[in-house]
């Protein structure tokens, strides 16, 4: 790098500006001059440059591996899957959660997370302060590994994501590449397998499990695979840094494969390049045959023999050098466990164990924790009844904890003549509490043979007696009327500061058992593992509150928490997983009733917490079974209530909700009793539909302005679901979107009002799935404003959402150009008169006034009487429709409605961006273009007539009169 008086030259400008076009095409000049590299622009704070590089590769191809040589490297800032579905996984999430970043940021706003992520100096391994900058200068690299899913859905680009990646770090040439590939596809597909089959993706062993290879999913992963790295060599084409990095080579020789990577990253050679403790070999890799790994191997080997893209890796082995990197171990695989049998309605006798993760923080003292944990325990033995035995207290401390780790305080506390304790000490744990929730389950289950274990803090007060007798008598009931084993179900607390949130769930064993002793799946670190397990038995039918068994959360409890909370995207894949592990160990459950069982819970997004029905709305929060209210409230970053707008609510209403499905409903509509029913038969027509769009009806109408509004078809989307099959969009009045199994979220940049927003919504959702109708999910929605004057303001404010929309990148196919409409003509040709006027020296003042005025006026005329024209009977309702003139009347002011939305939308598109005015958007989304050719061609006949009368008016008519 150069330095120049204490300023050091970092990256280029950034991709797309004007100055970063004009430095690649400098710099590709001197390139091929003399191979001068130039600098780039100055960096701020005087910081020195790292380089940006990415790990482009697939799942299973040994990432993990590579990553862990280069995150070990002390001059590499190196991250994870920054962009994984379910989270940002990064090595340095304290530093991350700290700025505000989690995955619903990163999706809304990849571009300034990626700039965030890039940024050395924001993270403490490498921070730069006033006074020291070596943190900085010893940072040369910086990047993180991108697998191709990413930034998809269901093979789909998520259109922001998917432009980020392609622009910010593909089309970047200063951007190194490091493609890694494993050439053995064979023995890819048979990891990747593996790994989702045990759970185990990383920390632990898999070489004696064999898998049943489905030849369709194999070719299907074949040509993903192959498709991949095409796409990889293209983009990369050219491209001054890019390195290709072979997993085969990496096991034969790692010293000597990463000598061109280190000197690619600009940083020093290591001669024993190190990988994570946690890299475990899984499997003996290469040296092992298919054979032992395929369960239907000689199938396999006869389809693929004949394929020169497979046949080479069958039963194929590579130079044993390095074989001890491959070796198996011993496998901790377990066989399933068979479900036991329903018992019948009475509760047999149960062992209980209460999880207790305990830790002291900093400020706390020794008389602190004994405070806490004598009040936790005193709750215990007092609401346990004497037909009851204490539960076993099982606590997991951590290593260097300075005031439990011993367990004197613990064991003088509750140490009772009743009463067992263990102390599990627990190491690199610290706040992981998902984690420790698994390894304290386990100790109870394996080495007590406990029945029932709950997750609980020290902080938690216990309030009702005979809580344990309650919970057993609700898993028999389940058991009993849901035809299931027992323990095939979960039953929370009712948490008196979270109400309406499994924050305390019981687990029976056999849910330890049928996961073959895993309480959760290894995906999940820190946050998450309640809601999932009370989700998951939802899909049974299983899930309940003990509503007559509550307890308070007094320190961790809705806004507080004694560690930073990391957020899991568990609703789509892991949840998915786990619903068909759970469904082939009990199939009954696919038999159990001819209804369909639904679990319904509303979410209501209070968007305005400070409006003056704010408390009223509150008072709906209840928690019922099978039937919960919870009422959401915003905050900005300083506790402060806050209205976001319509999108921000609905966007936090669906990361909240963990739902197959959401239905969107406005809080002026007034859903029909058979919604519900109407929007799940559909699903059940439909599943792999993203979005399903109801019927909104309003009143009839009752005076002129609403009769003008049904006459000018404004409120047509409202009821497009009974047109039609297949709706290109549907209004967010009355909508039902897949919630848990989808990454689509609404934009931000749409007015807070509402308006263009739920037809970008749908652009982006029928991408990876088809819009379907549900004309049977009916709701009423009232005239806005009663149909007073008030209604025609509410109606303009949707013109500027509409101009947007023309803007966005995933609208280019449904948006196209024309002649200017009638208002924009009428505006082109006042403002050419007028110039042309001038140039030509016209000096008299009046009768250009009154020609020019009278010019304007058959103008406009002629536009009211356009679009009057086009205004058939059928949208005139009675008594209008009985009346000449009454009709007339009304398509006037339908007209004058329809004038003063172009109008609208002719400012906006000026304010905005001038380019957009001309073109507009196709809301039948191509399925009527018959209706894109009409258009266009009546806008060019109205450019015609118009422009004729204006000249004839302002130059032929002197010459007349």
């Amino acid at each position: 790098m150069t330095g120049i008086g204490g300023l050091v030259f970092g990256p280029p400008p950034a991709v797309g500006t004007k100055w970063g076009r004009f430095w690649r095409i400098l710099r590709r000049f001197f390139r091929r001059q003399g191979r001068v590299w130039l600098p780039g622009r100055l960096l701020p704070n005087g910081g020195a440059s790292a380089r940006r590089f990415v790990v482009l590769c697939f799942r299973r191809t040994g990432s993990n591996w590579l990553c862990g040589m280069l995150f070990n490297h002390e001059e590499i800032l190196m991250h994870n899957e920054l962009f994984n579905e379910n989270g940002v996984h990064t090595y340095y999430k304290s530093d991350v959660l700290a700025n505000n970043w989690d995955y619903e940021g990163r999706d809304v706003n990849p571009s300034g997370f990626l700039d965030f992520m890039f940024s050395p100096h924001k993270f403490a391994k490498f921070r730069v302060t006033s006074n020291n900058m070596d943190g900085l200068r010893s940072c040369k690299a910086v990047g993180y590994k991108s697998f191709p899913n990413h930034y998809l859905q269901k093979g789909v680009p998520l259109q922001p994501l998917f432009n980020c990646f392609q622009e910010k770090v593909l089309g970047d040439l200063d951007v190194c590449k490091i493609i890694l590939i494993r050439r053995d596809v064979l023995r890819t597909y048979i990891s990747s397998r593996r790994a989702f089959e045990t759970g185990h993706y990383i920390t632990r062993t898999y070489h004696s499990h064999k898998v049943q290879v489905d030849l369709v999913d194999l070719q299907r992963f074949v040509d993903r695979y192959v498709e991949c790295y095409r796409e990889y060599r293209l983009k990369t084409r050219g491209h001054p840094r890019v390195l290709v990095v072979s997993y085969e080579d990496l096991c034969q020789d790692p010293v000597q494969t990463m000598k061109p990577a280190w000197k690619l990253l600009g940083v020093q050679e290591i001669t024993e390049p190190k990988s994570l403790r946690e890299c475990v070999p899984q499997s003996a890799g290469a040296l092992a045959p298919l054979r032992e790994s395929i369960v239907n191997y000689d199938e396999v080997e006869y389809a693929c023999r004949h394929d020169p893209d497979l046949n080479q890796f069958l039963d194929l082995n590579l130079d044993t050098k390095n074989d001890n990197m491959h070796r198996a171990t011993n496998s901790v695989t377990s066989p399933q466990t068979e479900a036991t049998n329903p018992r019948d309605g009475k509760a047999p006798y149960c062992r209980w164990a209460l999880l207790i993760p305990i830790r002291a923080s900093s400020d706390d003292t020794v008389e602190d924790c004994r405070r806490r944990v004598q009040t936790m325990y005193d709750s215990i033995q007092n609401t346990t009844t004497s037909e009851e035995n204490l539960p076993l207290l099982v606590f997991g401390v951590d290593d260097d904890d300075p005031i439990y780790t011993d367990g004197s305080l613990l064991r003088e506390v509750c140490g009772g003549d009743r009463q067992e304790i263990a102390i599990q000490v627990l190491s690199g744990l610290q706040g992981r509490i998902c984690r420790i929730w698994k390894w304290l389950a386990a100790a109870a289950f394996d080495d007590h043979d406990i029945d029932f274990t709950i997750l609980l803090g020290d902080d938690v007060v216990i309030l009702n007696n005979g809580w344990q007798s309650s919970i057993e008598q609700r898993f028999a009931s389940i058991a009993r009327n849901q035809e299931l084993p027992y323990g095939a179900a979960c039953v929370a607390f009712c948490d008196e500061s979270f109400p309406g949130f499994p924050t305390f769930p019981v687990i029976h064993k056999w849910h330890y058992q049928t996961f073959e002793g895993s309480l959760l799946p290894s995906q999940f670190d820190n946050q998450g593992g309640d809601p999932y397990l009370f989700e998951l038995y939802k899909r049974l039918g299983s899930s309940q509150f003990a509503l007559d068994c509550k307890l308070q959360n007094t320190i961790g409890g809705k806004h507080q928490a004694r560690y930073t909370k990391q957020r899991l995207r568990f609703e789509d894949d892991i949840l998915t997983a786990s619903i068909k592990w759970i469904q082939k160990v009990v199939p009954e459950i696919l038999a159990l009733r001819a209804s369909w069982p639904v679990q319904v819970s509303f979410w209501v997004v209070l968007d305005n917490p400070e409006h003056k029905d704010g408390d009223r709305v509150r008072a709906l929060q209840s928690v019922q079974q099978n039937y919960q209210v919870n009422v959401l409230e915003q905050f900005d970053a300083k506790g402060r209530p806050r209205n976001y707008g319509a999108s921000a609510a609905r966007n936090y209403g669906l990361a909240h909700s963990k739902a197959d499905f959401c239905v969107l409903i406005d809080d002026d509509c007034i859903p029909s009793e058979q919604l519900l029913d109407a929007y799940v038969g559909a699903i059940l027509r439909s599943p792999n539909a993203s979005v399903f769009v109801g019927l909104t009806n309003f009143p009839e109408p009752h005076n002129l302005l609403t009769h003008a509004v049904v006459a000018s078809d404004i409120p047509g989307a409202y009821s497009i679901a009974k047109r039609t099959r297949e709706p290109p969009w549907g209004v967010t009045a009355n909508l039902c979107v897949k919630a848990r199994q989808s990454r689509v979220r609404f934009d931000l940049s749409f007015p807070k009002t509402g308006g263009g927003e739920d037809l970008d919504y749908c652009a982006r959702a029928r991408l990876h799935g088809v819009i379907k109708s549900a004309p049977g999910a009916a709701a009423h929605h009232p005239w806005w404003r009663n149909g007073d004057i008030g209604a025609v303001w509410h109606i303009l404010s949707w013109a500027e959402g509409e101009v947007l929309c023309v803007g966005k990148q995933h609208m280019r196919e449904h948006v196209f150009w024309t002649c200017p409409n009638g208002v924009e003509t009428i505006f082109a040709l006042t403002l050419s008169s007028m110039l042309l006027r001038y140039c030509l020296g016209v000096t008299q003042v009046e009768p250009i006034s009154a020609r020019f005025a009278v010019s304007l006026c058959v103008l406009a005329l002629c536009e009211v009487a356009w679009q009057a024209s086009r205004i058939g009977a059928h949208r005139l309702r009675h008594p209008v429709a009985g009346s000449f003139w009454r009709a007339l009347l009304v398509r006037c002011v339908a007209a004058l409605l329809i004038l003063s939305q172009e109008s609208v939308r002719f400012l906006h598109a000026l304010d905005h961006s001038p380019f957009w005015v001309l073109w507009r958007v196709d809301w039948h989304f191509g399925q009527m273009p018959h209706l894109v050719i009409a258009r266009k061609r009546n806008n060019l006949l109205r450019f015609l007539l118009y422009t004729s009368l204006m000249i004839f008016f302002n130059f032929s008519w002197p010459a007349i009169g």
